[in-house]
Formats: structure tokens, C-alpha cells, sequence
């Protein structure tokens, strides 16, 4: 009894299943819909660069980038890789929060997943209808943006987040999760098999969906990618990373190092993957609570991913694996040469400076004599 005691008076709550039956704010894994919302409804184009500097100001209010020094031109798939606040801010200010949230919810957010477990919660993705019920307020515009990078009023269950990105991986189907795979008897006689279940197609075009893909297969293939040192060998994820704020704070703390804040107060860290990225197998969501940000979340999808594809598709890892370790070589050597080159046009440059710095010496040396001479 005391035992049990211990664990319902815990704080931590160890005996909630937090996959199905806590929720929190995605941060930045829900720009992921945010810009499916903003491609479908032809806020954007793929290709489209937008400035994002280190603020975007919306009245009084100044909303800050996580990137102190802002992050330049950007397009839909740099604001994934790089994972561009502003870049949301200005999408999310062209766009009603309506047309936001019907996207997110074609993904199964904001809904239970109908899993076969108990007291599974549902999440929430805000409306401007819910917010007058629920609170008797007119939605406002500043709350655009804050959703848009998945905190405010929107929350998800890690098994929801999961669920939308396996349905962004495998074009747009969304299945009902089940525990059983299948039935058999003791001497392996199968009494009954589970076939997956798809709940509903999203109506969100190919080219949407590829658009999105690219980018988040760059999160974690690319230099600039905030996932690029997780990425693994010989699994091909793509994924987006989160750090989910847990309580309002001010640009100072903000930009304080997370670590040294009180554990209640540290941020949550997530990361929601799939792969192979051109032939998904598996999808995996995890939240790291007050872990301070995704470099807590991503290698536990990471390590997931790994072990699952060396498990079952051996050979295509060791494939993946193989090519992976010959493109990074290749990087390197790219990177490298180009590093040289900078060096000598820099080394050529000086030179070329000192050469002239010589002349001009020369020049006003000479012109020094000849006044001299003629007086």
C-alpha cells in the first residue's frame, strides 16, 4: 500500500500513459501543417522566399525567432530544415486560424485516435468558434501566430503526432493504431489477424505533400537541418524538432540557458520521424518532458528507427548504410575543397592588397623626391 501510494501521489505521474493520455504543445512539429495549410490555400509557393529577420512585430507585440540573428531569405523548405518562427509569424498572419486548423485536423489532430487502450484524451486544435465558446472572446490575430508554431491553444498526444506523420510519409492515409497484429494458439495456428484500419484521406494534393516531405527529409540531411547530428546512418529519416515552451516568458529568459532554469520550467523537447524517407516503414513520435529542446528527442527516434530497420530490412540498413557513409565522404571532401578555394582567393587577395599598399609607397616616395628636386 505504501508502494501505491508513493506512485498516485507521485508528481511526475508515473502510471499515466503519457502516449495516449497526456497532451502537450507540439512547437515546432505542427509548422509541418501550418505549411501544408499555407501551400494548399496558396498563401505560398514552395519556391517563394520570404525575409525572415530575428522579430516580426504585430501591433505592440514583438515576436521573437529562436535564431538571435534571424535566419535571411527563406522558402517553405529552408523553414522546415532551419525551422524559421518568422517565416510561420507572416504565413500565419496572411491565414484564418479556421483554415490553419481544418488542415491539422485532416491528419487526425485535435481527435482520439480511436485506439483499442482506456481514457485515451483527444487534444486540441482551437477555432475561432471554440475559443467564443469556450472563453466568449473573438479570436485575435496575434493568436495566428502563436498556434502557427504549435504552442497557444494547440496540443497533441505524441500516439496523434505520430499517426499525421505517418499519414504525410504514405501520402495522405490516416490509420486507426492497433496494439494486436494477430491471434494464434499455442502451436502458432492464427485465430485471427489485425489488417490495417484507414480511418480517412486527407485532401491535400500530391504536390503538397512532396513539397513537405523534401523539407523535412532536409531536417535531418542537410548541414543547415536542426536534426543534422542525429540523423543516424542507413535509415533515411525525415522528421521535424520541437521545443515546446511550457510556460509565457520574456526575451531574456528566452534566450537563457535552458538547463539553468528550474526543472518545471525547462522546455519540452520532441521529435516526430519517418523512414526510409522514399519508402516509409515506420513512423515514431517522441516527447522528452523538460528536456530543453529536440537535441533530447531526436536520437530516441533515431535509436527507435535504427534498431526497427536493422531488425526487419537488414539488408536495405546495411545498403542505406553503405551509401550514406559514401555520400558523407563525398560531403566532406566537397566542403574541404571548398574551404581551399576560399582560402586562396582570400590569400590572393591579401597579396594583391599588399602589391598595391607597395606601389602606391613607391609612388608617394617618388613624388617626394621630385618636389624636392624642384625646389
Amino acid at each position: 500500500e505504501e508502494y501505491w501510494n508513493s506512485l498516485t501521489s507521485n508528481e511526475h505521474n508515473p502510471l499515466r500513459d503519457r502516449g495516449i493520455q497526456e497532451h502537450y504543445a507540439p512547437g515546432s512539429t505542427y509548422k509541418t501543417f501550418t505549411a501544408i495549410a499555407a501551400l494548399e490555400e496558396k498563401v505560398v509557393k514552395p519556391d517563394e522566399i520570404i525575409k525572415c529577420g530575428p522579430t516580426f512585430r504585430l501591433g505592440r507585440r514583438v515576436f521573437n525567432d529562436w535564431k538571435r540573428s534571424g535566419h535571411g531569405d527563406t522558402d517553405v523548405y529552408k523553414s522546415l530544415r532551419s525551422s524559421v518562427d518568422v517565416y510561420y509569424y507572416k504565413v500565419a498572419k496572411m491565414m484564418h486560424i479556421n483554415d490553419m486548423s481544418k488542415y491539422a485536423k485532416m491528419f487526425g489532430l485535435g481527435s482520439k485516435t480511436e485506439i483499442d487502450l482506456p481514457r485515451e484524451i483527444p487534444g486540441l486544435i482551437p477555432t475561432a468558434e471554440w475559443k467564443k465558446k469556450r472563453y466568449g472572446e473573438e479570436w485575435q490575430l496575434g493568436e495566428n501566430l502563436v498556434c502557427a508554431i504549435g504552442q497557444g491553444y494547440v496540443l497533441a498526444t505524441p500516439i496523434q503526432l505520430a499517426i499525421a506523420y505517418a499519414a504525410i510519409a504514405n501520402g495522405g492515409k490516416v490509420y486507426r493504431p492497433q496494439i494486436i497484429k494477430e491471434i494464434f494458439t499455442n502451436s502458432g495456428e492464427v485465430l485471427k489477424t489485425f489488417a490495417p484500419e484507414e480511418v480517412s484521406k486527407v485532401n491535400v494534393s500530391d504536390e503538397t505533400l512532396k513539397h513537405v516531405k523534401k523539407g523535412l527529409y532536409q531536417v535531418a540531411n542537410h548541414r543547415e537541418g536542426t536534426a543534422w547530428w542525429y540523423r543516424g546512418r542507413g535509415i533515411r529519416m525525415a522528421g521535424k524538432t520541437g521545443t515546446a515552451q511550457v510556460r509565457s516568458m520574456t526575451q531574456t529568459e528566452l534566450f537563457s540557458k535552458c538547463k539553468d532554469m528550474p526543472y518545471k520550467s525547462r522546455h519540452h523537447g520532441l521529435f516526430v520521424g519517418f523512414a526510409p524517407y522514399d519508402d516509409p516503414k515506420i513512423a515514431v513520435a517522441a516527447v522528452v518532458e523538460h528536456g530543453c529542446g529536440s537535441s533530447a528527442a531526436t536520437p530516441v527516434v533515431r535509436d527507435v528507427i535504427t534498431k526497427y530497420m536493422k531488425k526487419y530490412h537488414p539488408e536495405l540498413h546495411k545498403k542505406y548504410a553503405e551509401e550514406d557513409k559514401i555520400a558523407y565522404l563525398k560531403l566532406v571532401r566537397k566542403e574541404r575543397e571548398a574551404r581551399e578555394a576560399r582560402e586562396r582567393a582570400q590569400e590572393l587577395k591579401k597579396q594583391q592588397e599588399q602589391k598595391e599598399n607597395e606601389e602606391n609607397s613607391e609612388e608617394e616616395t617618388s613624388d617626394e623626391n621630385d618636389s624636392e628636386e624642384t625646389n
